[in-house]
């Protein structure tokens, strides 16, 4: 059948855009209308296999429907409908839409592998660097304060926090540089770390400029730890 119609077929059928072999045709071929030596058919039906035979069409280039937004001759998508006709035009809607649709999916299947991997090499810096610290520790334990230091300094600095919450989900802030665990300045205060400094537990009650003192406070006191070597 010829594809051209101005009325939906009322079904759904697998159109492709067929490509003449040839440059520049424009006549209809076995029933089917060329374009600038594009047509459209439906995939392995009668009007399709036709053309297979035909000599010139056996190497004829195949492209999905919504290959018709390319064409130099389509500049609106109702051209679609007046040079190809209704059906190609509401099929080529719903395979647009389609499209689009499987994009998203695609993108957001992506980002959460993005995701997935960037936690997953954030979990292994961490191990990494808590191996290394209990080795420094275990070599200064040991007197081998050289070797301590040796490891230390191939301990990695880390960019996000690691503060875990309740779901043992890792914080995504950036960490704070003077943090001993690593935490962001929201989390900062809840570090157990920070009893090693002498920085005395958060009261519970305080007033927001009260907690802005006290984590004021409680950073020049890491900023001098830090710049001590002492983490």
């Amino acid at each position: 059948m010829s594809v051209w119609t101005t009325r939906s077929q009322n079904r759904d059928r697998n159109y492709i855009v067929f490509q003449h072999s040839l440059r520049g045709v424009n006549y209809v071929v076995n029933g089917v209308r060329f374009r600038d030596s594009f047509a459209v058919v439906e995939k392995h039906s009668k009007t399709y296999n036709a053309l297979k035979r035909v000599p010139v069409l056996r190497a004829a280039k195949e492209f999905p429907l919504t290959h018709l937004a390319n064409l130099s001759f389509i500049s609106r998508q109702s051209d679609i409908k007046t040079v190809y006709g209704q059906d190609v035009y509401l099929h080529y809607l719903k395979a647009k839409q389609q499209e689009e649709q499987d994009n998203i999916a695609k993108a957001e299947i992506k980002r959460l592998e993005d995701e997935d991997r960037a936690l997953q090499a954030r979990e292994d810096e961490l191990r990494v660097k808590m191996d290394l610290e209990q080795q420094a520790r275990e070599a200064a334990a040991a007197g081998d304060l050289a070797k301590a230091k040796e490891i230390e300094a191939a301990i990695p600095e880390i960019a996000k926090c690691s503060h875990r919450n309740d779901k043992g989900e890792l914080c995504g802030k950036d960490a704070y540089e003077f943090s001993p665990s690593g935490w962001c300045g929201t989390h900062l205060l809840e570090d157990p770390r920070l009893k090693e400094f002498g920085i005395e537990e958060k009261p519970k009650y305080l007033t927001k400029d009260e907690v802005k003192a006290f984590r004021d406070k409680a950073k020049e006191v890491l900023k001098k730890a830090k710049k001590q070597g002492k983490f």
